[in-house]
């Protein structure tokens, strides 16, 4: 499988950002809670079928830090 590039990264001063548009970040999390469907979503399927947040943007970002470096996923 190959390994997607990581979008989340802390910056100097210790705050997590998003490589790319936030939406990105969202499209990306909504991904891989499908895979692993976690108790508690950050994130559903909106209007259309757009990805959307449920949980804020330090959450959203929290968790896909996260899951793009669990070690075989």
């Amino acid at each position: 499988m190959e390994e997607r590039e990581k979008i989340v990264f802390y910056t100097p001063e210790g705050a997590l950002a998003c490589h790319g548009s936030y939406d990105a970040a969202v499209r990306r999390l909504f991904e891989l809670e499908n895979q692993r469907r976690p108790k508690e979503r950050y994130t559903v399927r909106g209007v259309g079928g757009k990805p959307f947040p449920r949980r804020g943007i330090e959450l959203v970002l929290g968790r896909l830090y996260e899951y793009e470096r669990e070690p075989g996923k």
